[in-house]
């Protein structure tokens, strides 16, 4: 039976990314298989989620992909990602979806200075775009999302005080042993001038 690991998938996934997203002059004739790796990156994505319950973190694969483009002095702009359906994760089909139905029109144009963005976010139909790099709106959904949280999301309902009890028991603070043996004489006593008087009442009140 067939092993399956996160690092394994991710490895698997970079490799992918890497291919689809590579310069031009190091893609050469494989830029003609672009469906076929963005093929393999969605099936990859929905192997992780199937057996892990969670989305891989492609955010910073990409970000890793960046980082090796920039060493090499490619340019990060023509070869950035796109926030494409390929891509979206699971995860980040529920941000999305939360900022969409939480969030105000007004309140996204007002949290986002990027109006190309805010736009896209209240007008589009679908979550993904070739026109918006995926680290630029991931993180913009983000941000999104924690705004709604810090500023608008009503506050929990404050916890109901605890009913106190009426009654409260009195700490003794008496500890002479003399008094308390006086105290205890006198119950006895009482208790058994009661005992005398309900059999006396017992014994005549039927006669």
């Amino acid at each position: 039976m067939e092993t399956i690991t996160k690092p394994q998938i991710i490895e698997e996934l970079t490799i992918e990314i890497g291919k689809l997203y590579a310069p031009l002059n190091k893609r050469c004739r494989e830029d003609l298989n672009k469906g076929g790796y963005k093929r393999a990156i969605i099936k990859l994505i929905d192997k992780y989620e199937l057996y892990f319950d969670e989305s891989p973190d492609i955010e910073t694969i990409i970000k890793n992909h960046v980082d090796w483009l920039t060493s090499h002095n490619y340019s990060e702009i023509e070869y950035l990602p796109k926030f494409s359906s390929h891509l979206i994760t699971k995860d980040i089909r529920k941000i999305y979806k939360e900022v969409k139905q939480n969030c105000s029109k007004e309140y996204i144009q007002i949290k986002l200075s990027d109006s190309i963005l805010a736009n896209f976010i209240i007008n589009s139909k679908k979550c993904d775009s070739e026109d918006i790099t995926y680290l630029y709106m991931v993180d913009s959904l983000k941000k999104l999302r924690q705004y709604y949280i810090d500023e608008v999301s009503p506050s929990p309902a404050p916890v109901p005080p605890q009913i106190q009890s009426v009654i409260h028991a009195q700490p003794l603070v008496n500890t002479n042993e003399a008094e308390i043996k006086l105290l205890r004489d006198k119950v006895i006593t009482m208790e058994g001038q009661l005992k005398i008087l309900m059999d006396w009442y017992n014994k005549y009140s039927h006669e």
